[in-house]
């Protein structure tokens, strides 16, 4: 079984890791405000090979993410996949982005459609239609949401999930990596972020009746309960 050298870079995320008998020996990645392909996409691939004490020459394939996403990124990502094949003789897979976003949620049975979606500005976004199985129903197109997207396709009564990083998501993602970054500890954290809501409360006291106070412990408490729940597992 080959080493596969495997480069996504169609958001504002770049990556790089390397597989071996369908799993990820290795991984780089980073998430910034701005592209940093073009400076760190070369550094990650030859982090990622010493980490794994594996030579470029050794790998078998190298796969890159083809698209529909920003074309600064794929641009350098595709470029680098090619010259590495080309330099190498090795296969290029391409692989696309939408379907890839899919993959963790295939063959849930509570679900009829999978439609992944990326920002494509201009009040646009990327997406497409697969079924539960990963089979395309629609193919990709750059679509401006309404009331009445994808409802000739869907119809009413079909049960759907919908993939796409919201501001609050990438924003989590950034937070996420300023840890890992700066060692920080992420479930300390967490458990700081949710002990905040009992510390402010009392200063509702007073305010509407308290009700805003009583909302504040309350929501602690709920958040409390999730993270010992999930600490337990």
């Amino acid at each position: 079984m080959a080493y596969i050298l495997h480069i996504e870079t169609s958001t504002k995320q770049c990556s790089v890791a390397i597989g071996y008998k369908g799993k990820c020996i290795s991984e780089k990645k980073l998430l910034s405000q701005n592209y940093s392909h073009e400076e760190k996409l070369h550094v990650f691939i030859q982090e990622a090979l010493e980490e794994v004490n594996l030579d470029i020459s050794e790998l078998g394939a190298v796969s890159v993410s083809k698209g529909p996403g920003s074309f600064t990124g794929l641009r350098i990502g595709v470029a680098a996949a090619k010259g590495i094949c080309f330099a190498l003789d090795l296969p290029l897979i391409a692989v696309n982005t939408l379907k890839l976003m899919i993959q963790p949620h295939l063959e849930k049975k509570d679900i009829d459609f999978l439609i992944p979606m990326l920002d494509a500005r201009r009040m646009e976004v990327y997406t497409a239609i697969y079924d539960k199985l990963g089979n395309c129903i629609q193919q990709t197109n750059a679509h401006v949401l309404t009331d009445s997207s994808f409802h000739k396709i869907v119809g009413d009564s079909a049960s759907v999930e919908f993939y796409a990083k919201s501001n609050l998501v990438y924003f989590m993602d950034v937070f996420k990596q300023f840890c890992s970054d700066n060692d920080y500890d992420w479930n300390t954290v967490e458990l700081l972020g949710i002990l905040q809501y009992f510390s402010i409360c009392t200063l509702y006291d007073n305010f509407k009746d308290g009700r805003y106070g009583d909302f504040l412990f309350l929501y602690g408490k709920y958040l409390l309960s999730k993270f010992l729940l999930r600490s337990k597992k």
